[in-house]
């Protein structure tokens, strides 16, 4: 049997083959990259930004009263916008960083060197939301480890480490085969000289590579210098190498036990108890906005509907919301 429409034909059989067959299930296996990782059972959990689509009323909420200084001002901003032009996602990106911590009100964040400003950020809109109506939002405070909180680029220690990076020599990623990791180690960019020494200023790509000897090792920065000083810089980048690959073995090894059925399950069971806190908290804000409050009704019953529906309907809805920040 064959149908047209729109000047194409198809076998009718064919067409509802296709339709049985199964689709792919997102997340999936990758959708639970942060399961292996070391949080204590109760203290945390581990879900896709995407299950939480109130998120996106409360980063209208806040875009609502941010000003355009203060995002314009955001290095990361800055140094990506330069190479991929000035986009309202690089710009908005902040907002919605900041309603990802605010929205479960914690009181503490773990973040590199190069997020710090972005947390400030978060302070500061958390500090003037609170000071317009009402202590909704906990100030939330910084945890930066005292090694570890700045690691570059393996290709260009001026820069810092990104999984964005088009040179895949420059990266090492958590669930990385081990061979590829010391390959990379082994071919990471040092400095001129042969001293190993710690210095970022002058000495970039050694000082980056005893930062995560150390980070990975657990011995501090001079008693590794001590030990490498006098040796090639071969040798140094064989042992960071090595280090990196058996910090990341438990992970590494827990990510591979793990199936499709259990990471759903995990997933699912966090993403609901973190929508229960958002709820939460959207019911404050939106007592605290007082008349206010009818809009974000709307947005949020429309949000709450599209979980329920296709994933185009729930791109289209989120469009929407963003287009309106």
């Amino acid at each position: 049997m064959k149908w047209t429409r729109r000047g194409r034909s198809q076998n009718l059989e064919d067409r509802r083959s296709q339709r049985a067959r199964p689709r792919v299930r997102l997340p999936g296996r990758m959708g639970g990259a942060g399961i292996p990782l070391p949080i204590p059972r109760g203290r945390g959990g581990k879900m896709s930004i995407g299950s939480i689509l109130v998120m996106l009323v409360v980063m209208w909420l806040l875009g609502v009263d941010a000003t355009m200084g203060p995002l314009g001002r955001m290095t990361q901003y800055k140094e990506k916008s330069d190479k991929a032009g000035e986009r309202f996602g690089l710009f908005a990106y902040p907002l919605l960083q900041a309603a990802d911590i605010l929205i479960h009100r914690v009181h503490a964040v773990p973040v590199g060197d190069d997020q710090t400003q972005h947390l400030e950020l978060t302070r500061d809109i958390a500090e003037r939301f609170n000071n317009r109506y009402g202590e909704i939002f906990p100030i939330p405070e910084r945890i930066t480890p005292p090694v570890g909180a700045r690691v570059s680029s393996l290709q260009d220690p001026t820069a810092k480490m990104s999984k964005s990076d088009p040179n895949p020599h420059a990266m090492v990623g958590v669930f990385e085969d081990p061979d590829s990791i010391m390959k990379k180690f082994k071919r990471a960019v040092t400095d001129s000289g042969s001293e190993v020494r710690y210095d970022w200023d002058e000495k970039p790509g050694i000082a980056n590579l005893l930062e995560i000897f150390s980070f990975f090792d657990g011995r501090s920065i001079d008693e590794l210098v001590a030990e490498y000083g006098d040796q090639m810089y071969g040798h140094l980048k064989v042992a960071v190498g090595e280090a990196v690959v058996e910090g990341l073995r438990p992970i590494r090894e827990r990510f591979d036990a793990l199936d499709d059925g259990e990471v759903e399950d995990i997933l699912t069971s966090h993403a609901s108890r973190a929508r229960g806190m958002a709820q939460s908290t959207i019911e404050d804000v939106k007592q605290a906005r007082g008349s206010y409050g009818a809009e974000l009704d709307k947005v949020g019953d429309k949000l709450f509907a599209a979980r329920d529906r296709s994933m185009g309907s729930r791109v289209f809805l989120t469009l929407i919301v963003l287009l309106a920040v």
